[in-house]
């Protein structure tokens, strides 16, 4: 692709994409009064919701310091939204999981990203988002290391 391009690259895409999505439910937990979480909170929770819980690993998916990542998960173990628990794997290892208290809020925060979808669906089409659905959901391997591009 060149400069001069007219069409929009497709990860600026997904970032529109995951941007709404933030900001819709950001709207609906103040509406609905369910506490809200700063941006980058919230794609600390939503990989912990899709099953990543240590710390390491959530530093590395969103690309910031282990120091970060500490105190991003202070701040939110002090919220009483998180705690740490052992791994049962690796005994010098923590992870990350929601507390008890906050399973409420989990569920009805899941209820909302499920309706967006809904409200999705009847945008776009269930054809449409299934293929879109689809298309996250294969495993897209290693990051290539492409050749040497002139700038």
């Amino acid at each position: 692709m060149t400069k001069s391009s007219p069409r929009m690259l497709m990860v600026a895409n997904a970032l529109k994409a995951c941007y709404w999505f933030e900001d819709a439910l950001r709207k609906n937990q103040e509406a609905h009064g369910i506490p809200t979480v700063t941006r980058s909170q919230a794609f600390l929770l939503a990989n912990i919701v899709n099953g990543e819980h240590r710390a390491t690993r959530l530093a590395r998916l969103l690309g910031i310091s282990r120091q970060a990542i500490s105190k991003m998960l202070n701040d939110l173990v002090d919220q009483g939204v998180l705690e740490t628990t052992p791994d049962p794997n690796d005994a010098r290892a923590q992870l990350v999981v929601f507390t008890a208290r906050h399973e409420p809020i989990q569920m009805a925060t899941k209820s909302i990203l499920f309706q967006l979808e809904e409200e999705l669906e009847i945008k776009f089409g269930k054809e449409k988002l299934n293929i879109v659905r689809d298309v996250l959901a294969e495993d897209w391997g290693p990051a290539p290391l492409l050749e040497a591009i002139e700038s």
